[in-house]
């Protein structure tokens, strides 16, 4: 299994109500540990900057920069949290909104 999100059941029934349009929390039983959730993106949106994208693999080839980053069209990430981008859907993308979130909550321990 890869890298994932999950969280405790505190913090997910804080955020559900926020993010279920892209996200299903999947409750798991860890025993001496409690209920922790999974999260689950199944939100897939064609937003990747293919122009960008061109303009920074030949800046890399270059030697111009030295990793190329996926640039998104945001107009197409409106009111998403999380997503998967359909170029790739075995990469989960947050948002900006969902840092802030994230951010308002105050949580910890995120990497």
């Amino acid at each position: 299994m890869g890298g994932g999100l999950a969280c405790n059941a505190e913090a997910w029934h804080l955020l559900e109500e926020r993010i279920n349009r892209d996200v299903e929390g999947l409750p798991v039983v860890v025993k001496g540990f409690g209920t922790f959730y999974l999260l689950n993106v199944f939100t897939v949106i064609d937003c990747l900057d293919r122009e960008h994208l061109r303009e920074a693999l030949k800046q890399w080839r270059a030697k111009e920069l030295d990793r190329v980053r996926p640039l998104f069209h945001e107009d197409r990430l409106d009111g998403v949290m999380m997503f998967r981008p359909a170029n790739d859907p075995n990469v989960v993308y947050a948002t900006d909104s969902f840092k802030s979130l994230v951010e308002q909550f105050q949580f910890t321990d995120i990497e």
